[in-house]
């Protein structure tokens, strides 16, 4: 009996779920989030909740573009590890310790930050020869539809971090279109 639970659980735990997303423009994250930081990650580590398997991330914050400034944020994404047992959600970002990400971050009835749109609300900080910062977003593969319903292909998204704030700050406003 052990044996067939001990699969049942291996099986489950490998189970890969599939995601279907609504595409959000930079202008509709900002709108939406609770917090929109810029930092290094410390660290991530697996925790379960229920049946569900979260990794839980901690951000060092540079600059806030949205919310009360913190000196560090901690955040949830779908899946992980913990112990023998793992799950994956297609769509959730990945994250290396000591790497530079822009978050659009909400806090749901959990009280707990999560990131808008999974993969969509995370963006890669590099800094160019010059000195400039610069943003890179890559193209998810999943499924993503229209506030319509109509499946659309998503892009890979390039820009600067003037330009983000520029763009966060106009949202913010009211001013996206």
């Amino acid at each position: 009996m052990r044996f067939v639970v001990s699969i049942g659980i291996l099986l489950l735990s490998q189970c890969v779920f599939a995601a279907t997303l609504e595409k959000l423009s930079v202008d509709q994250m900002a709108q939406q989030s609770t917090v929109i930081v810029r930092g290094k990650i410390n660290g991530c580590g697996g925790e379960a909740r229920g049946s569900v398997i979260y990794t839980r991330c901690s951000v060092t914050v540079n600059e806030t573009l949205k919310g009360t400034p913190k000196s560090q944020v901690d955040f949830i994404v779908p899946g992980g590890r913990v112990r023998s047992l793992s799950q994956t959600f297609t769509g959730t970002p990945k994250f290396n310790a000591n790497e530079q990400y822009v978050l659009f971050l909400w806090v749901g009835r959990s009280g707990v930050a999560q990131i808008i749109g999974l993969s969509q609300g995370v963006f890669d900080v590099s800094v160019k020869p010059n000195g400039e910062t610069v943003l890179r977003r890559e193209a998810t593969s999943e499924v993503m539809l229209d506030s319509k319903g109509n499946q659309v292909k998503d892009e890979t998204l390039d820009l600067s971090m003037a330009e983000l704030r520029t763009q966060v700050k106009k949202a913010l406003a009211g001013g996206a279109q």
